[in-house]
């Protein structure tokens, strides 16, 4: 019984130790979903930064949508630039939720997997912001 309880009370002790999100940047400062996770980030902040400094935040008229067949098809406001970042952004939190999630279920292989996707879709997303400002 007393056994039970010593092992009980080390194991509360060991959770209690765990650092934030499961250990996430603590395992190893190299690991592909930290290293993914990061790159996303800087990509993500850049991607922001972009657009507000080239673009701008104003009443000037844009071109949103460019077509090489049927030329210009899109013109917007300057602002509407900046909804490229934001759904950046609503991916980038869900995929960081769930990839956390899944690292701290012990599911590191699909935490990577997801935080591929992030990167991915970061990239993807700055492939579009350039060619918005290109044609700009």
């Amino acid at each position: 019984m007393i056994e039970k309880l010593r092992i009980r009370m080390q194991a509360t002790i060991d959770h209690a130790s765990k650092p934030l999100f499961g250990g996430f940047f603590s395992f190893s400062p190299v690991h592909p979903a930290n290293v993914l996770f990061v790159l996303s980030a800087v990509i993500h902040v850049s991607l922001w930064l972009i657009v507000l400094f080239t673009l701008g935040i104003g009443d000037n008229t844009i071109v949103l949508q460019y077509n090489a067949y049927f030329g210009i098809n899109l013109i917007g406001l300057a602002w509407q630039a900046f909804l490229l970042p934001f759904v950046a952004l609503v991916f980038f939190v869900v995929n960081t939720a769930l990839g956390l999630l899944f690292f701290i279920r012990g599911e590191v292989f699909l935490s990577t997997l997801i935080f591929v996707s992030l990167f991915l879709v970061q990239c993807a997303v700055a492939i579009a912001i350039a060619a918005l400002i290109m044609v700009n």
